[in-house]
């Protein structure tokens, strides 16, 4: 029996291919001096390289290298070489794109070269160790708040409360939105597999992050697999996953429900009254700090008070009931049991803090010494989220600026996180400030709009607030032809080598709505896996299609 466990646990280490799990797990961390570690090591044991100047199954997309050459375009059409901080800028986002490039071709070497079968072993084991990451984090929440279900557990300052979902990271620990792509995008690919087990735990995972637009994405894939391409069970396990988010949303975390329809309810209403500026913020997120003492005060105040209001009660209840029995006729014997009274729900301690954070500080410091053009954001109804804001000034940007539509801005100087991060603001990762650069357009838009929301208090730090959407940063930084290199060099490149039936077409809607949420090729993160999961579904026709061209005495041969 030992024997046989031996070998069954040797078979399925084997049947992992290690140096590809070990680069999705360093890729995909935070942290991007790990990224650049796993690139290096990724081609120090799996060296090649291949562009997608052919339509072959060795080739990369040829998107990345047009979006370089475009970048390289506007860095000399506009003259920005004479700008030393710019050319740090400019220096640093063809790094982050030469790291999609090297990124991308390493998954697309692990996947054609292993079996289809390891591949699929390797996936399981990252989605699982991802999954069991959350789980071990939703432990450590619940162990810290003293309650099982942290998601309505309002006291400790609402350290947790609405915002658990932004704890779950899990294996990356990046944002907790990362978290949940990565587990919708394992929702797609084990239900596309037809894997209940896996299908159910990266749904239950994905729902502890607490991400809407990813839940309201994966719903809308599921629609399609639902009414084109899937059977019996695959059905069955869809009508589950939207029964658990339901439950998630009715009982665990109804407050993230009621944020959810709040914003949308906000978003048609008739009410346009004007957005504030970001030049005002300040006097809204002043609050002054909590005194510890009143706090205690007033603590004692209420036990206090609910201890004689107790007793009251229950002298109140003796008086009326004869058949109470006495103990020596002085202490009476009371048919219920008293409680320990419990701390008010609307005391300090259950209600969030409202001081201005080190971050917002920051920001508003900046505002007042920046002064974009608050004008642009306070001009759109208050009912607008930024994210609508963003797409409306990309808009506006072009019909004032139609002479850069075909190329765009430049790299760094529209939208991206690049050009967040060359604030030197800490808004997307350290940049030294001796060499920070934002350029105007950046300034007066997207970055105004970012300060407009996040200045202000932690209720308006959403993702449906932030500028980030790859489609801006297409459109912003690379105009027309950017947009054309995503759509022909991109899509294309993946629809045009997906089988039928396969997981690679959904993954790439999921993908694609996904991109509306942040910046996701320079995140360099889960765009890498779900470029790894569309490889692998290539690879499946391939070796399919090889098979099928076997004759029946290979086919034995091979057996």
């Amino acid at each position: 029996m030992n024997n046989a466990i031996k070998a069954a646990s040797r078979k399925f280490v084997n049947s992992i291919d290690w140096k590809l799990l070990v680069f999705l797990l360093l890729f995909l961390n935070v942290k991007l001096i790990v990224k650049l570690a796993a690139v290096i090591l990724a081609y120090v044991f799996r060296p090649g390289f291949s562009l997608g100047i052919k339509k072959t199954d060795r080739a990369i997309p040829l998107f990345y290298f047009l979006l370089i050459v475009i970048a390289c375009f506007n860095f000399l059409l506009f003259k920005d070489f004479t700008n030393l901080h710019y050319d740090i800028v400019f220096i640093t986002g063809i790094g982050f794109w030469l790291l999609c490039l090297l990124a991308v071709n390493q998954v697309r070497i692990a996947a054609m070269q292993n079996p289809p079968e390891k591949t699929h072993n390797t996936l399981l084991v990252f989605f699982i160790t991802n999954c069991v990451a959350s789980f071990i984090r939703l432990a450590t929440i619940i162990l810290d708040a003293g309650a099982l279900n942290p998601y309505r557990y309002q006291g400790m300052y609402q350290k947790y409360f609405i915002g658990t979902g932004d704890l779950i990271r899990g294996i990356t620990f990046d944002t907790s939105t990362t978290n949940a792509v990565i587990c919708a995008a394992g929702v797609v690919y084990f239900l596309c597999r037809k894997q209940a087990l896996m299908t159910l735990l990266c749904m239950a995972t994905l729902l502890l992050t607490g991400s809407n637009f990813t839940n309201l994405a994966l719903i809308a894939v599921m629609i399609y697999l639902f009414a084109f391409r899937s059977d019996r069970l695959q059905k069955s396990l869809m009508v589950i996953c939207c029964m658990l988010l339901v439950v998630f949303m009715a009982k665990i975390s109804p407050q993230n429900d009621t944020y959810a329809t709040g914003i949308i309810k906000k978003l048609f209403s008739k009410n346009n009254y004007p957005g504030l500026s970001a030049s005002n913020t300040s006097k809204q997120i002043t609050a002054e700090p909590t005194d510890p003492e009143a706090e205690k005060k007033a603590f004692a105040k209420h036990y206090l008070d609910s201890i004689s209001m107790l007793l009251a009660k229950l002298e109140a209840k003796s008086a009326q009931s004869p058949d109470e029995v006495a103990v020596g006729g002085t202490v009476p014997v009371f048919s219920e049991r008293p409680e320990i009274p419990q701390p008010s729900i609307h005391s300090q301690p259950f209600q969030r803090k409202k001081d201005t954070l080190t971050e917002q500080r920051v920001l508003i410091n900046y505002i007042q010494h920046s002064e974009p053009a608050n004008n642009k954001v306070s001009a759109f109804p208050e009912k607008y989220p930024g994210k609508l804001i963003s797409f409306i000034q990309t808009g506006n940007y072009f019909k004032l600026h139609p002479g850069k539509m075909l190329t765009g801005n430049g790299m760094g100087k529209f939208s991206s996180k690049l050009a967040f991060r060359a604030t030197a603001l800490n808004i997307s990762g350290g940049y030294p400030s001796r060499f920070s650069y934002v350029n105007n357009d950046f300034r007066d838009n997207h970055l105004a709009t970012f300060l407009n929301f996040f200045s202000k208090d932690a209720e308006m730090h959403s993702v449906v607030n932030t500028p980030n959407s790859v489609y801006n940063q297409l459109m912003g930084e690379y105009g027309l032809m950017g947009i054309a290199a995503f759509v022909f060099a991109y899509i294309f490149y993946w629809i045009g080598r997906f089988k039928k039936g396969g997981f690679g077409f959904p993954l790439l809607l999921l993908l694609c709505a996904i991109f509306f949420v942040d910046y996701w090729f320079e995140q360099l993160s889960i765009v890498v896996l779900f470029e790894l999961m569309m490889f692998l579904d290539i690879k499946e026709e391939k070796t399919a299609q090889r098979t099928k061209a076997m004759t029946w005495k290979d086919q034995v041969l091979q057996y």
